[in-house]
Protein backbone atom coordinates (compact mmCIF):
# COMPACT_ATOMS: atom_id res chain seq x y z
CA UNK A 1 0.00 0.00 0.00
CA UNK A 2 2.53 2.69 -1.55
CA UNK A 3 -0.34 6.01 -0.23
CA UNK A 4 -0.21 4.37 2.94
CA UNK A 5 3.73 3.44 3.60
CA UNK A 6 5.51 5.52 0.56
CA UNK A 7 6.77 5.02 -2.86
CA UNK A 8 4.11 6.40 -4.61
CA UNK A 9 5.95 7.60 -7.39
CA UNK A 10 7.32 4.30 -8.09
CA UNK A 11 3.92 2.90 -8.01
CA UNK A 12 2.21 5.56 -9.42
CA UNK A 13 0.51 3.16 -12.72
CA UNK A 14 0.08 0.14 -10.47
CA UNK A 15 -2.35 2.40 -8.02
CA UNK A 16 -3.93 4.15 -10.92
CA UNK A 17 -4.70 0.52 -12.23
CA UNK A 18 -5.85 -0.87 -8.97
CA UNK A 19 -8.33 2.05 -8.34
CA UNK A 20 -9.78 1.33 -11.46
CA UNK A 21 -10.44 -2.35 -10.89
CA UNK A 22 -11.75 -1.00 -7.32
CA UNK A 23 -13.99 1.25 -8.81
CA UNK A 24 -15.44 -1.81 -10.64
CA UNK A 25 -15.77 -3.74 -7.90
CA UNK A 26 -17.44 -1.37 -6.11
CA UNK A 27 -20.13 -0.63 -8.67
CA UNK A 28 -20.73 -4.18 -8.57
CA UNK A 29 -20.81 -3.83 -4.81
CA UNK A 30 -23.34 -0.83 -4.64
CA UNK A 31 -25.56 -3.20 -7.26
CA UNK A 32 -26.03 -6.01 -4.68
CA UNK A 33 -26.98 -2.88 -1.84
CA UNK A 34 -29.12 -1.75 -3.97
CA UNK A 35 -31.21 -5.25 -3.55
CA UNK A 36 -30.54 -6.85 -0.45
CA UNK A 37 -29.71 -4.19 2.91
CA UNK A 38 -26.57 -6.18 3.28
CA UNK A 39 -23.52 -7.73 1.40
CA UNK A 40 -24.91 -11.93 1.91
CA UNK A 41 -28.64 -10.92 2.03
CA UNK A 42 -30.85 -8.84 4.41
CA UNK A 43 -29.01 -10.10 7.68
CA UNK A 44 -25.26 -9.07 8.55
CA UNK A 45 -23.23 -11.76 7.85
CA UNK A 46 -18.91 -12.14 8.18
CA UNK A 47 -18.76 -10.48 4.59
CA UNK A 48 -20.05 -7.11 5.72
CA UNK A 49 -17.69 -7.34 9.02
CA UNK A 50 -15.19 -8.98 6.94
CA UNK A 51 -15.22 -5.92 4.25
CA UNK A 52 -15.89 -2.81 6.16
CA UNK A 53 -12.32 -2.08 7.61
CA UNK A 54 -10.90 -2.80 3.83
CA UNK A 55 -13.90 -0.49 2.57
CA UNK A 56 -12.48 2.11 5.20
CA UNK A 57 -8.81 2.04 4.66
CA UNK A 58 -9.31 2.24 1.11
CA UNK A 59 -11.21 5.34 1.67
CA UNK A 60 -8.65 6.52 4.13
CA UNK A 61 -5.94 6.08 1.80
CA UNK A 62 -7.41 7.61 -1.10
CA UNK A 63 -7.90 10.88 0.94
CA UNK A 64 -4.67 11.49 2.08
CA UNK A 65 -2.65 14.51 0.90
CA UNK A 66 -0.46 12.26 -1.14
CA UNK A 67 -3.07 10.69 -3.45
CA UNK A 68 -4.97 13.50 -4.03
CA UNK A 69 -3.08 14.19 -7.40
CA UNK A 70 -3.33 10.99 -8.61
CA UNK A 71 -6.69 11.95 -9.20
CA UNK A 72 -7.88 8.17 -8.42
CA UNK A 73 -12.11 9.34 -8.80
CA UNK A 74 -12.96 8.30 -5.07
CA UNK A 75 -13.37 12.46 -4.24
CA UNK A 76 -17.38 12.06 -4.35
CA UNK A 77 -17.41 8.36 -2.71
CA UNK A 78 -21.31 8.88 -1.42
CA UNK A 79 -22.42 9.72 -4.92
CA UNK A 80 -20.62 7.17 -6.91
CA UNK A 81 -21.96 4.60 -4.32
CA UNK A 82 -24.69 5.76 -2.49
CA UNK A 83 -25.58 2.07 -1.67
CA UNK A 84 -22.35 1.38 -0.13
CA UNK A 85 -22.49 4.90 2.28
CA UNK A 86 -26.16 3.94 3.14
CA UNK A 87 -24.49 0.65 4.50
CA UNK A 88 -21.68 1.78 6.14
CA UNK A 89 -23.45 4.35 7.88
CA UNK A 90 -25.85 1.41 9.18
CA UNK A 91 -22.60 -0.49 10.18
CA UNK A 92 -21.08 2.53 12.18
CA UNK A 93 -24.67 2.22 13.87
CA UNK A 94 -23.90 -0.86 15.25
CA UNK A 95 -23.90 -0.66 19.39
CA UNK A 96 -19.71 -0.83 20.35
CA UNK A 97 -18.81 0.45 16.89
CA UNK A 98 -16.55 3.36 18.45
CA UNK A 99 -14.46 1.05 20.26
CA UNK A 100 -13.36 -0.64 17.08
CA UNK A 101 -12.01 2.42 15.41
CA UNK A 102 -8.12 2.49 15.64
CA UNK A 103 -6.61 5.21 18.41
CA UNK A 104 -4.61 6.56 15.47
CA UNK A 105 -7.57 7.12 13.52
CA UNK A 106 -9.29 9.51 15.26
Amino acid sequence: MPILFGGIEEKKDDIIACAKVCHAELAGLDKILSESANLAGDRLSAADVAFYPLLKILQRAVNLEDAKPLNLGFDDFEGLYPKIAQWAGRMESIPGYDKTIPPHWR
